[in-house]
């Protein structure tokens, strides 16, 4: 069986976090859109899908350790053709996505802004259930800027302060649970 080694492609470790994993995505997505290379692109979106995914990682985990790091593992066969089925499910969206991106011939910035919004667009439609990190941090300006109370200002700026921390803490949070998914 032959597998795409995602850590190579991407340039990842065989434990990373969802930040690693989208530094390494944006510096390989750089290259492969600046270049034109459109396979490249492809593998690169292949593998961010299958290792964003929890599920599909895990499975992918031990058909690579078997297929590409040569470890004896035995599985049954059905649980290996489940387990390949997982992450060829995530491989077929990265491959949508890229020819999608490919099709609108989307520069690595507008790629690369597009992505960011959408995690900016993700953490502003939980302003409902009140977990908007933006929505902290705007909230923590306003009040070290506008907010005039008989404390002073000093007292506005720590206020405002843990405000806009606690927004970053929050939108990070949201960030990283849209990186990986699972």
């Amino acid at each position: 069986m032959e597998i795409n080694d995602y850590y190579k492609i991407l340039g990842l470790k065989y434990k990373f976090t969802a930040f690693e994993l989208l530094n390494r995505y944006f510096e390989k997505t750089k290259l492969a859109l600046n270049s034109e290379n459109k396979e490249e692109f492809i593998k690169v979106r292949m593998g961010f899908e299958v290792l964003r995914d929890f599920n599909a990682t895990d499975d992918y985990n031990r058909i690579y350790r078997k297929y590409i790091l040569n470890e004896t593992l035995n599985f049954p066969e059905l649980r290996e053709k489940q387990m390949v089925a997982t992450f060829c499910v995530r491989e077929q969206l990265g491959a949508k996505i890229a020819e999608q991106v490919i099709l609108k011939k989307e520069t690595y910035l507008m790629h690369r802004l597009e992505f960011i919004l959408q995690f900016i667009v993700h953490d502003l439609v939980r302003i409902f259930g009140g977990e908007s990190g933006i929505v902290f941090v705007l909230l923590g300006l306003i009040f070290m800027v506008l907010v005039d109370s008989e404390y002073g200002f000093l007292m506005n700026f720590i206020i405002g302060s843990l405000f806009v921390v606690m927004g970053i803490y929050i939108f990070r949070r949201n960030t990283v649970n849209q990186i990986i998914i699972g």
